[in-house]
């Protein structure tokens, strides 16, 4: 079985709005496993704002992700920019986002790619052509239109086209995520894969080693024993045993104030002290 990645956006629910929904999600499939959504199921990358001619922010969404492979044999991501709530952008009329990565760790924004001069693009897809050196952006305008071009660099230089598609690829896989817009899933190799984990899948405490016997005389020998946390990223760094000494004293000093309720509480045993008689 093969590791994978898909790319998503997802549906707006409560509190995770339009604004926070129409963003990059990824997701990971282990040797076959169920897809897992990677960052809590946050999104990992937004769409750069615009500034109006009024020197207002414009928010900006994305729609329709789509992974493919460079080249160099890295990582493309093309996505359609929309509106915060998933209207049609007027400013990248034409135009669809771009970003490349090496390992889905770090992205690099490329920016807006122009494929057509007039017509809004509704979804894209990508691969490279090694057969004519160039990337074919396959793409769908709003009515339904497919249509083709040719670019041999993803930051704009070289295009081609457009010129009359083929019907347009279904990308989305089935999955088992629930309340998402699928984009496309793409494999892997297992060193991407655990990359993606690790940088993408919050960091946690898994255990803490101690040496088994330790000798110390003194508050610096203590200090000197070390005890080494384990992450869930494999990592390891040690930490001084010293950090365990206020919760040693509070419970100690717990123990003492309950032993002292205790024995204020018991009755005692012996009969009360006798006035000296006087002779």
């Amino acid at each position: 079985m093969e590791d994978r990645v898909l790319v998503y956006t997802r549906t707006p629910l409560g509190e995770y709005t339009e604004s926070l929904s129409n963003s990059i999600h990824l997701a990971l499939s282990e040797d076959g496993a169920p897809f897992e959504p990677l960052n809590q199921n946050y999104g990992i990358l937004f769409p750069e704002a615009t500034v109006s001619e009024h020197n207002t922010i414009l928010e900006k969404g994305a729609k329709n992700p789509f992974l493919f492979r460079t080249r160099e044999g890295g990582f493309g991501l093309v996505a359609v920019r929309v509106a915060p709530r998933g209207a049609q952008d007027e400013e990248s009329r034409g135009c669809v986002l771009v970003w490349t990565s090496t390992d889905l760790t770090e992205f690099r924004s490329r920016g807006l790619l122009r494929l057509h001069n007039s017509v809004h693009v509704d979804a894209v897809a990508c691969q490279y052509d090694e057969a004519v050196g160039a990337y074919e952006f396959l793409w769908r305008d709003a009515d339904g239109n497919v249509f083709v071009n040719q670019v041999v660099d993803l930051a704009g230089g070289g295009s081609k086209g457009p010129r009359p598609g083929s019907r347009f690829p279904q990308v989305a896989d089935p999955c088992n995520l629930t309340d998402i817009n699928p984009g496309n899933v793409l494999a892997v190799e297992p060193s991407i894969a655990q990359a993606v984990r690790d940088r993408w899948t919050p960091l946690a405490h898994t255990e803490t080693r101690v040496p088994k016997t330790v000798v110390a005389s003194s508050l610096s020998e203590l200090a000197a024993v070390k005890a080494t946390a384990v992450y869930s990223d494999a990592t390891a760094g040690p930490h001084s045993t010293q950090r365990l000494r206020p919760a040693a004293r509070r419970r100690r000093r717990a123990r003492r104030a309950t032993a002292a309720a205790t024995a204020h509480r018991r009755p005692s045993a012996d009969p009360p002290p006798q006035a000296p008689t006087r002779w």
